[in-house]
């Protein structure tokens, strides 16, 4: 059987979740991804603060995705197209 969805219950209302379990987890498996690239603490370091760039945006005109994109390479100074695939 092939699926053709995937979804996730990343807050815990269908099932029960330990949020912090996940997190640490999703982090150490995407990090030692791109250990090539950028040390894993240091990936993490600019992920999440991207990821709180996003969260602090109230430009109506910018989406969530753009703002983290922009934040995350501008960051790291890794070349998108190389990256990206990894996620």
């Amino acid at each position: 059987m092939r699926y053709r969805f995937l979804l996730f219950d990343l807050d815990g209302t269908l099932l029960p979740m330990d949020k912090n379990l996940f997190l640490n987890g999703y982090l150490d498996a995407l990090s030692a991804r791109l250990a090539a690239y950028l040390p894993p603490n240091e990936f993490v370091r600019h992920l999440l603060g991207a990821t709180y760039a996003m969260i602090d945006n109230t430009d109506p005109r910018r989406s969530n995705q753009e703002v983290f994109m922009e934040q995350f390479f501008t960051r790291t100074g890794l070349p998108p197209e190389e990256i990206l695939p990894n996620f």
